[in-house]
C-alpha cells in the first residue's frame, strides 16, 4: 500500500495534487509505506500511527502488487536468506531464472485469504475508529509485458486479489468509494509506468480530480 512512484517528484503525486486542489484550508496527511502488506499494516503500532492517531475525515487505501506478487521466497524465507554468506550469488541466480522459479515453486507474501481477512479489518478499523466520511479504496493497476514475462501468474494473482478487494469493498458499500485503478490502468496503458508496478504523473492527476471531485460533493450534500 503506496504511493511512491518512479522518477515522479513528490508534486506530481495525488497526495500533494489533492492537497492543493482542496486548498490551505483542508491537511493531507501521506502514510504510505514502501513494500508494506496488509498483514503489516494492521500491526498494531502501524494502526495506531497511520490511521487511529490522525483520526482524518477521509482515508485512502491504495493497494500495489507487494501481497500478491510472485516472489522467490517467502518474507520469512528472506530474512534465513539474509544471514546466509552465499546470498549475493543464490540471489542472483535464482533472478536470473525468476520465472521457473515462479512458476515451480510459486510464493507470495501475503496468501489470499490472509489478506481478505487483513482488508476486511483495514476498512472496518477505519470506518468504526475514526469519524471518515467516506474510504477511498483503490485496487491493484494492470502490470506489463515487462512483468508478465519475468514473473509467472503474476497477471492471474492481481486478477484473484483485485476480486477480493472489491467483494470486501462492497460489504462497506455505503462509505467506500472504489476507484478501479486495474480497469483504468487496462484502457490506459499511458497511466503505467514501464516497470509494471508504479504508476505515471497522469494516473496520479486523474486519481487526483476523482478524489477532490468525490470530496466536494460530499462536503455540499
Amino acid at each position: 500500500m503506496s504511493i511512491y512512484t518512479l522518477n515522479i517528484d513528490y508534486k506530481d503525486t495525488y497526495s500533494f495534487l489533492i492537497s492543493h486542489q482542496l486548498g490551505l484550508e483542508n491537511a493531507v496527511i501521506n502514510k504510505a509505506h514502501r513494500n508494506l502488506t496488509v498483514v503489516e499494516q494492521m500491526e498494531e503500532v502501524n494502526v495506531q500511527d497511520d490511521i487511529l492517531s490522525i483520526d482524518a475525515d477521509y482515508h485512502i487505501v491504495q493497494f500495489g502488487i507487494v501481497d500478491c506478487a510472485p516472489r522467490l521466497y517467502t518474507q520469512k524465507q528472506g530474512r534465513y536468506l539474509a544471514l546466509f554468506p552465499g546470498r549475493k550469488f543464490l540471489i542472483r541466480f535464482m533472478s536470473k531464472h525468476r520465472f521457473f522459479f515462479t512458476k515451480r515453486f510459486p510464493k507470495v507474501y501475503v496468501e489470499k485469504e490472509k489478506f481478505r481477512r487483513g482488508t476486511h479489518s483495514l476498512i472496518e478499523t477505519i470506518i468504526e475508529k475514526t469519524r471518515s466520511k467516506k474510504v477511498f479504496v483503490i485496487n491493484i493497476p494492470q502490470t506489463t509485458q515487462r512483468m508478465t514475462s519475468r514473473s509467472f501468474g503474476i497477471e492471474k494473482n492481481i486478477d484473484d486479489y483485485n476480486q477480493i478487494i472489491k467483494e470486501v469493498s462492497a460489504l462497506f458499500a455505503d462509505k467506500v468509494f472504489f476507484i478501479g485503478l486495474y480497469e483504468r490502468t487496462k484502457s490506459d496503458p499511458d497511466l503505467m509506468s514501464e516497470d509494471g508496478i508504479h504508476i505515471t504523473k497522469k494516473a496520479h492527476k486523474m486519481l487526483a480530480g476523482l478524489i477532490c471531485e468525490t470530496i466536494r460533493k460530499e462536503e455540499i450534500q
